[in-house]
């Protein structure tokens, strides 16, 4: 399977009227470094400030926070959908890998089938959609891939939009509240996709959550986002992941006053 390029094709040392983004070798471990000076709206206001950190391979890093903090910018701005900020952008390799990008709503094209949907992952997608079926098969929806978006509820919708994203087996993923709407069940058997690919292609991962049980199963760091702007206010190591997570999970957090509304001291 040949995946798409998502990323602008003039990309490379490139300057912006508020930002620059340096294509450059970083070691070898990394996937990839974000030095992030500030990044603002179009009517002046700041919605980032100040912070730093980097991404292995094989290793997935939670991002929450308040809501409205800019945690979906901050990941815009590593799917190169957001090129407007001042700071500096590294990639391991000196280009962008292949990125999978499963956003806040599915993004559907209503046009199309599910089917044809998922098989926007593949460049040569619509000449063979055995890989898309078997995508869908591993989400749970074969049934439903001659079907439009119209009919699916947002839950099956979500899970359309993974098995777009997963399909070109991507070395980045990026999680934009990806797990939300999703039963427990549904949730979790997503989960233990994407921690398969992890442990078998060292896929990165980098996802914005509320729901700690993500980072919990998921991440070996969280960074907490807090302010106005924005910065970096917390960082943890989460526990050390030995197996991909199962699909029942009674874990609890013992401090999520950070998840909606508020940050930590």
């Amino acid at each position: 399977m040949r995946p798409v390029s998502c990323w602008p094709s003039s990309w490379s040392t490139s300057c912006f009227s508020h930002g620059w983004i340096a294509m450059s070798v970083v070691g070898n471990a990394k996937r990839l470094s974000l030095s992030l000076h500030a990044k603002h709206w179009p009517d002046g206001r700041q919605v980032l400030g100040a912070m730093n950190f980097s991404l292995a391979v094989g290793e997935v890093l939670a991002i929450s926070g308040p809501s409205g903090c800019g945690k979906s910018t901050l990941l815009s701005i590593v799917a190169g959908l957001d090129q407007a900020f001042d700071g500096r952008l590294e990639w391991s390799g000196g280009q962008p890998p292949g990125l999978g990008i499963v956003f806040q709503t599915p993004r559907l094209l209503p046009w199309r089938t599910v089917l044809a949907n998922v098989s926007l992952g593949l460049a040569d997608g619509a000449k063979n959609t055995s890989p898309a079926r078997q995508a869908l098969a591993e989400v749970g929806l074969s049934e439903a891939a001659d079907v439009y978006p119209a009919r699916l509820s947002l839950g099956m919708a979500r899970r359309v939009a993974f098995a777009r994203a997963l399909l070109s087996e991507p070395d980045l993923l990026l999680l934009d509240e990806a797990f939300a709407s999703l039963d427990d069940e549904a949730a979790g058997k997503l989960r233990a996709s994407v921690m398969t690919r992890v442990a078998n292609r060292r896929m990165s991962v980098l996802m914005v959550t509320h729901d700690l049980r993500d980072a919990e199963e998921m991440a070996d760091r969280l960074l907490v986002l807090g302010g106005t702007p924005a910065r970096v206010v917390d960082e943890r190591a989460m526990p050390t992941r030995t197996s991909a997570p199962t699909l029942t999970s009674t874990a609890v957090p013992t401090d999520r006053s950070f998840a909606r509304g508020s940050c930590p001291p």
